[in-house]
């Protein structure tokens, strides 16, 4: 009966400094402040935040005419750059949609599949510490000579 009652008060009481911690539909929605997209497709990274400037806005243009260009070794005139180490001929390669690559049929073939290299430890910035002539990343492709 004691443990009825002590229930009954408890249950019942009324508590004037409980709020529920909802956030409004503003912040619940716009998690990425005024760069906030609703686009969640295949080409949700491809576009622009609505927030850019006009100059922004041509950066991020040029930015993504690069993104899908092919580079060439040196002293072509146009894209050269590639090497003398690379995964991929151009940024759109490995990352298709702009997005993450598939995982390859064939670990031989070029494709957007990495390998991620670091010793142990962090650098100055608490980041991964690169291997000295490796860098953090293993290319599996590189230019004749």
């Amino acid at each position: 009966v004691v443990v009825v009652v002590v229930f009954t008060i408890f249950y019942f009481q009324k508590d004037d400094d409980y709020t529920p911690i909802i956030p409004n539909i503003k912040q619940r929605t716009l998690v990425g402040g005024e760069t906030t997209m609703f686009e969640s497709g295949f080409f949700a990274f491809d576009n622009p935040a609505p927030n850019l400037g006009a100059r922004n806005l041509e950066l991020h243009l040029a930015g993504d005419a690069q993104f899908g260009a092919a580079f060439v070794t040196s002293p072509a005139p146009i894209n050269s750059g590639s090497g003398p180490q690379f995964n991929n001929t151009s940024c759109i390669r490995c990352h298709p949609k702009d997005g993450r690559t598939a995982f390859p049929d064939n670990i031989n073939d070029v494709s957007g599949f990495f390998l991620r290299t670091s010793l142990p430890g962090t650098d100055d910035c608490n980041g991964p510490k690169p291997v000295p002539g490796f860098g953090m990343q293993l290319q599996n492709q590189a230019n004749y000579g």
